[in-house]
């Protein structure tokens, strides 16, 4: 990324230099926790169990360990790219789906993205609005919303001031969210320790809704599974330094933020995650230390995996430098209506569902083929936007990945919705090898006649 003051679209998505790298295990690390220590996965943990959910609360803790396992394989897997050659995701994406054809990934992975951007600031909003109320019981209507804009504008900030700041942010919130989720955790355990032990009586389903959770869970990072590159890039370039951070970065912050989501759910049946908190709170002050932390963690969050691919996206669509990208991906998410998400538990598991339908195929394609070249990336090809380049295969399209991520999309979301990412990526893969040979055929046919 191009620190502020970067100028041009080359020097925005140029390679990072593996002496330019930020990050080291411990920092790469506590930048994981910082920016996974947030809202959604206390939604989900909270749709999972009942009331919302039927999962007991041994399925749901199986839920965590899965899919942060799955997330971990699959974000190494895809990260090799930004860690070996520093490049972003929208250039990594050139490779398997062409010079051209990249615009579809890119607009795939801007959705997501751009969303969750509004819907935790909105919730840095309502925390806010929390802490106010408790403090001086001042409100009025409306006033969540100039919170949410003012949330806005001082993030934008920060991620404008570029990837140095970030990392310092990230690093100081880190220790100080998993010291105070920790305390809540204790607390709670501490008084609501009967209704606790009833759920472990619940026989829930370690059938479809156990799958489903763990493809909602799943869900939650998949688009961060998809443009890992963008974080990878400023790691040192160590496999195990990557391996390592995905492993110990995931699963601690994941179950930390579900566990607290699982609590609440059998506790006290509120969906709303603010009203939740604060009735999980034992008085004003320990309810002041959850809403100021949930506010951080949404600022933490923001900063690293929703407010870079975007910005680097934009950097590649338009010719953006790095703060007008930030700027643009601000305003987006200032439409995004996140409030829309929090109106029950079947909306928020139905988004993930939609979007993860597409990222599945997706990252399928991508996989597929960096195996069909064994790994290997030209990378000067990758940034060569002539019809000489390697990966300008037809007209600057890649067929196979395009035909193959339309058509397992279209397939999971009429059939395997609440499964779609599950689904979706094996037939992505599958569909990407089918109608490469298929074509590599075609085109053999063509040359003998």
């Amino acid at each position: 990324m191009a620190d502020a003051g970067g100028n041009s679209r080359i020097e925005g998505l140029k390679p990072v230099g593996h002496g330019d790298r930020v990050f080291n295990l411990l920092s790469y690390t506590l930048m994981l926790w910082a920016s996974l220590i947030v809202i959604q996965g206390f939604v989900l943990g909270q749709a999972l169990l009942p009331p919302q959910g039927n999962l007991s609360l041994v399925q749901g803790t199986v839920v965590i360990l899965v899919s942060a396992l799955i997330m971990t394989l699959f974000m190494s897997l895809n990260g090799k790219a930004g860690l070996q050659h520093g490049i972003p995701f929208c250039i990594q994406v050139r490779a398997s789906f062409g010079i051209r054809g990249a615009r579809l990934p890119e607009f795939i992975r801007l959705l997501p993205a751009i969303v969750w951007y509004g819907f935790g600031t909105w919730i840095a909003a309502l925390a806010m609005d929390g802490i106010i109320q408790t403090l001086t019981g001042f409100t009025f209507d409306g006033i969540k919303l100039i919170y949410f804009f003012a949330f806005l504008i001082i993030q934008t900030w920060f991620a404008a001031r570029g990837i140095r700041m970030m990392k310092w942010f990230t690093v100081v919130a880190s220790i100080a969210l998993v010291l105070i989720i920790v305390e809540m955790l204790f607390s709670t355990l501490q008084s609501e320790q009967f209704e606790i032990d009833e759920t472990w009586r619940v026989s829930g389903d370690w059938g479809w809704s156990f799958w489903t959770g763990v493809n909602a869970t799943v869900g939650i990072l998949v688009a961060v599974m998809v443009s890992a590159s963008d974080l990878t890039r400023y790691l040192e370039n160590k496999q195990s330094s990557m391996w390592l951070g995905h492993l110990f970065g995931l699963i601690p912050p994941l179950g930390l933020m579900m566990f607290l989501g699982f609590v609440s759910a059998v506790t006290t049946g509120q969906w709303d995650p603010i009203q939740a908190l604060m009735q999980l709170s034992p008085d004003p002050v320990v309810m002041i230390l959850m809403l100021v932390f949930i506010l951080v963690a949404q600022f933490s969050t923001n900063l690293t995996i929703n407010i870079l691919p975007p910005a680097f996206i934009f950097e590649e669509l338009f010719g953006f430098n790095w703060q007008k990208g930030v700027i643009l991906t601000g305003i987006l998410a200032s439409l995004s209506f996140p409030w829309v998400l929090l109106e029950s538990g079947a909306n928020f598991v139905a988004f993930i569902n939609y979007y993860t339908a597409l990222f599945g195929p997706l990252l399928g394609c991508m996989l597929a083929q960096r195996w069909s070249d064994k790994g290997q990336l030209l990378v000067d090809d990758l940034y060569d936007e002539s019809s000489g380049s390697r990966y300008w295969y037809s007209a600057g399209l890649n067929p196979a990945a395009i035909i193959s991520t339309l058509a397992a999309s279209i397939v999971t979301m009429i059939w395997w919705l609440q499964i779609s990412w599950l689904v979706g990526l094996p037939l992505g893969i599958l569909g990407y090898f089918i109608v490469n040979r298929a074509l590599t055929l075609a085109a053999s046919i063509r040359r003998r006649k």
